[in-house]
């Protein structure tokens, strides 16, 4: 249901989340995640561009979160990387009789609704461990 770059940018978003807000290399990242690290280089670069993330240039820097914990939700994650549920505002069919969504259409239209509703609503924080011994990355 997301692509595997939205799963990866939720993957170094957890990491930096569990790494308690200090800066963490690409490549770091990456190792932990077993995610290429070209690639990740990329996917922080989204995450920093939508303002989730930061760079912190020079010796001991690295990504770091941008925000509290608490102000992160997956669907910021998702929207970072352009994979945000895709709403539906006409018939994709163009069929000129349906004036409104039709049942087919109005139902994924609902179904993607909920998905963005529920997604929205869940933050990095929730998703972190309560239990310290708990090594989440």
């Amino acid at each position: 249901m997301i692509t595997q770059t939205a799963e990866y940018a939720i993957r170094a978003v957890v990491c930096l989340a569990a790494n308690d807000g200090g800066p963490m290399t690409s490549a770091d990242i990456a190792g932990r995640v077993d995610v290429p690290s070209n690639y990740m280089g990329k996917v922080l670069g989204m995450l920093t561009k939508a303002g989730i993330t930061e760079a912190q240039r020079g010796v001991g820097g690295g990504a770091k979160l941008a925000l509290p914990l608490e102000q992160i939700t997956l669907l910021d994650i998702l929207g970072a990387v352009d994979a945000r549920p895709r709403r539906v505002i006409e018939c994709p069919l163009k069929v000129k009789c349906h004036g409104e969504l039709c049942p087919v259409h109005r139902l994924i239209d609902e179904t993607a609704a909920e998905v963005e509703r529920r997604l929205g609503s869940r933050t990095i924080a929730d998703l972190l461990p309560t239990d310290p011994d708990d090594d989440f990355c």
